[in-house]
């Protein structure tokens, strides 16, 4: 079973997920399995299954049982039957159950945001749009999620009407075929605001009414497709290290901004193409950007545009049918 060869290699959260997904389909597997038994025997405790919102908020906020433990094995490992989750976290806060508090805060008056932390949220069936869980509004605020420490994401859609997700600095996330989309049209926030350690694989960002990734930790996007958002598909801001490969990104104003002292900035086979402004925008003394093996094209000014003390390495890219210049260098740049 693949999740004895991933256990195998030390890979042990990627085991426990696959070991949570074969418990969800053979309830018995835990008894009648004796290899599965033996190398899994203390997650069973761990797993909790959801088809109703009260269940996911009630599992999400289910206090680790095996704090000591949870930096070897995932603290629980939450799985989601497909179906569309409105969640008011206000209204499923009982007083009779184990939780964490802490787990709940507001930041301003933006958002109330719950902190996931070494947790595995995982939709049993392999598509990113079987499951769908939305953040309820609340007045002016919005909730959403913050994560810390080590958490692992796959199979789900999330819809953030005014919150949003953001890591945290100690964070080792992890997101697998997921979507994400926002719904307030607001500059000064972020559909998924990178401060931690971070990767996205086969992921998606569609129609973010604010901006889409923000990079401010550690992160790598493979495979991903960021589309139709109102502002920048991708940011790289103060202190952002991104590699960023076979990823695509259309229909924002533009595709990327990268700006400020970034640490790095590895752009590689990716398509940006059809943005309102600038496929790629690199600005305000931004260094160590390098763009290569793209393929940039029919964006509505540059393809490139390289501005105000910054710099970057353009190595083998097709540019082309770009409404300005495929690569303009102003303002020092």
């Amino acid at each position: 079973m693949k999740a004895l060869a991933l256990h195998g290699l030390s890979e042990i959260w990627e085991a426990s997920s696959f070991a949570a997904l074969a418990f969800y389909h053979n309830r018995n597997i835990f008894r009648d399995f004796h290899p599965f038994k033996q190398t899994f025997s203390a997650l069973k405790k761990r797993i909790y299954i959801c088809n109703s919102p009260s269940l996911l908020i009630e599992s999400l906020f289910k206090a680790v049982s095996d704090p000591q433990a949870a930096s070897a094995y995932p603290g629980k490992i939450v799985l989601v039957e497909p179906g569309d989750y409105y969640l008011d976290v206000a209204s499923y806060f009982p007083g009779n159950l184990l939780y964490n508090k802490a787990e709940i805060f507001e930041i301003g008056l933006v958002s109330f945001q719950y902190t996931m932390t070494d947790c595995i949220l995982l939709g049993v069936d392999n598509s990113k749009l079987s499951v769908v869980i939305r953040f309820k509004e609340k007045s002016k605020c919005g909730y959403g999620i913050t994560s810390s420490k080590h958490v692992m994401v796959a199979n789900v859609s999330f819809v953030f009407l005014k919150g949003n997700w953001e890591t945290q600095a100690d964070s080792v996330t992890t997101f697998i075929n997921c979507s994400f989309r926002s719904s307030s049209l607001d500059q000064s926030n972020f559909t998924f605001h990178s401060l931690g350690t971070d990767t996205f694989k086969n992921c998606s960002f569609d129609n973010c009414k604010s901006p889409g990734l923000t990079v401010q930790g550690k992160t790598i996007v493979e495979k991903c497709v960021f589309s139709g958002g109102e502002y920048s598909g991708v940011s790289v801001a103060d202190g952002g290290c991104l590699e960023m490969s076979d990823s695509k990104i259309s229909g924002h104003y533009n595709g990327m901004y990268i700006a400020n002292t970034v640490q790095m900035c590895n752009v590689q086979h990716c398509k940006i193409f059809d943005n309102k402004r600038n496929g790629i925008n690199v600005d305000n003394n931004a260094l160590n950007v390098i763009v290569r093996n793209c393929r940039i094209y029919q964006n509505d000014h540059h393809g490139i545009l390289v501005e105000d003390d910054s710099s970057a390495l353009i190595l083998r890219n097709e540019i082309f049918e770009n409404a300005f210049q495929g690569i303009s260098f102003i303002a020092n740049g």
